[in-house]
């Protein structure tokens, strides 16, 4: 058994300490991966075991991204003893990442002991209300309007790119209010109003900008689902619009940045929200697209399609039953046959076929008069759907390409490129040789070498040579041994 490689790292992830002084007792020359076994003991939450890997000599990470992780998990201790290492003096954004994930002891101690920014608690502000942890926030809040004359400076200005890979950093803004309506959290839209409303230096709701295509904090609640939120939204643009009227403040925009745009109704069709679709309906005025009808169809929602249907007017286009027949949603495909004119195209039958809804495939062949195109049956063969495959030859014209058998052994369907092999006359491409060497899939290989007579190239010497396919790599060597000199040549160059 090879004990090295990522054997400690696993090990540490079940914080096993005696595997751990086992295997370096029995087996000391082995190399281990003891950086990747260092994290996996941190985030394990498992100092004594991290200590031990030092010992054995481990290096450091070589990026923030590990004191971010703990962070984010919340480990205070394993934390405060990270960041007495040399290494992880000055790493910029831990306050984000704790933030986001409402650990406020953790934000609380390193505002408290380390971080002296005040730009880092701004961009923590939003990461906390995004993900609805509001006492959070709140906290952030309170430090900010402290740094103003206390402890915290700005001194060195922070960007959300020094806070590690995919940081959520961004100062309190309208991408705020979204994300916190996106994902339901009333009570902290409550608060952001509240506390950000009149201040003119944060626009809540994209007032400074003419962008027709942004999605607003209202589209963003209603497309999932959250109806609380929608009306709170509503509410406040009514009152809102009422408070300009009566005070004439110079806010006649607001109510435009609060509104909703059709991207509320579409998204909330699509996603199979018909209680919001039906409050925008009776109280909005935006409507939707038919992209609305579209999508509720693509997602398999039938009451939605005819709810959209009878009461709205828009309709819906050939994407209908195109999506419902990708997603295998029969019933919808039958009630849009039978009662609207928008059709569909050949992208109907080659999309259920690609998704292995071979039910759909029959029923738009006796029903529809579209058809298919080749790409229905190598998207089934790509996917090993051989019961489509079988069925599209005996009852389709259209046939395939040499892309069917070269997917179906890229994806390790053997039988259906036995059967393609056998029973149609496309066969495949000399790229399929290359990529079942590349892949490490010998039976492929073999079959393509011996029964489809394709023949090894130098490529392919090479690819299995340089990624690390031993066994297919010999079988080359041993039966096409004028390749020899071809990956002795590129090993020198190498050592070069």
């Amino acid at each position: 058994m090879d004990w090295g490689g990522f054997t400690m790292a696993k090990v540490a992830q079940s914080r096993r300490n005696d595997i751990v002084w086992w295997l370096n007792h029995h087996y000391p020359d082995v190399w281990y991966n003891l950086e990747s076994a260092l994290e996996a003991a941190l985030k394990h939450g498992d100092i004594q075991l991290a200590e031990r890997f030092i010992e054995y000599g481990s290096n450091w990470p070589t990026s923030d991204n590990l004191p971010h992780e703990i962070a984010a998990l919340g480990n205070l201790p394993v934390l405060q003893w990270l960041l007495k290492q040399a290494e992880f003096e000055n790493v910029a954004g831990l306050v984000v990442k704790a933030a986001g994930k409402g650990h406020l002891q953790v934000v609380r101690w390193l505002l408290h002991c380390r971080v002296r920014s005040s730009d880092e608690v701004r961009f923590a502000i939003h990461s906390a209300a995004v993900h609805g942890h509001l006492e959070v926030a709140k906290f952030l809040r309170e430090k900010e309007k402290e740094s103003l004359t206390t402890q915290l400076s700005s001194e060195d200005p922070l960007s959300p790119s020094q806070f590690g890979t995919s940081s959520a950093a961004m100062l309190v803004s309208a991408r705020t209010m979204v994300g916190a309506a996106r994902n339901g959290h009333l009570d902290v839209i409550q608060w952001l109003y509240s506390e950000y409303g009149a201040d003119s230096a944060t626009d809540l709701f994209d007032l400074k900008k003419k962008n027709k295509n942004r999605t607003t904090a209202m589209d963003a609640a209603a497309g999932n689902g959250h109806l609380d939120v929608l009306q709170y939204l509503h509410e406040l643009e009514i009152s809102t619009l009422l408070s300009d009227n009566s005070r004439k403040r110079k806010r006649s925009k607001r109510q435009t940045g609060l509104a909703c745009t059709k991207r509320a109704m579409d998204d909330a069709a699509g996603n199979g929200f018909l209680n919001v679709v039906q409050w925008l309906h009776e109280n909005r005025q935006e409507g939707c697209s038919t992209g609305a009808m579209d999508a509720s169809a693509t997602g398999g929602h039938l009451e939605m399609v005819k709810w959209l249907h009878n009461e709205r007017s828009e309709g819906c286009t050939s994407a209908a039953m195109v999506g419902a027949a990708r997603n295998g949603h029969l019933k919808v495909i039958q009630w849009l046959h039978s009662n609207v004119n928008a059709g569909c195209t050949t992208e109907a039958m080659d999309g259920a076929a690609a998704s292995g809804h071979l039910d759909v495939v029959k029923w738009l062949h006796f029903n529809r008069s579209e058809g298919c195109m080749t790409k229905a049956m190598d998207s089934a063969a790509a996917r090993g759907s051989l019961d489509i495959v079988k069925w599209l030859h005996r009852n389709r014209a259209e046939g395939c390409t040499t892309a069917a058998m070269d997917k179906a052994v890229e994806g390790r369907h053997l039988r259906v490129a036995q059967w393609l092999h056998s029973h149609r006359l496309e066969g495949c491409s000399s790229s399929a040789l290359d990529a079942a060497a590349d892949h490490a899939y010998f039976d492929g290989f073999l079959f393509l070498h011996s029964q489809c007579k394709i023949k090894c190239t130098e490529k392919t010497a090479l690819l299995t040579h340089n990624h690390g396919t031993p066994e297919i790599h010999a079988w080359i060597l041993e039966n096409y041994p004028e390749f020899r000199a071809v990956v002795d040549n590129s090993e020198d160059g190498e050592d070069e």
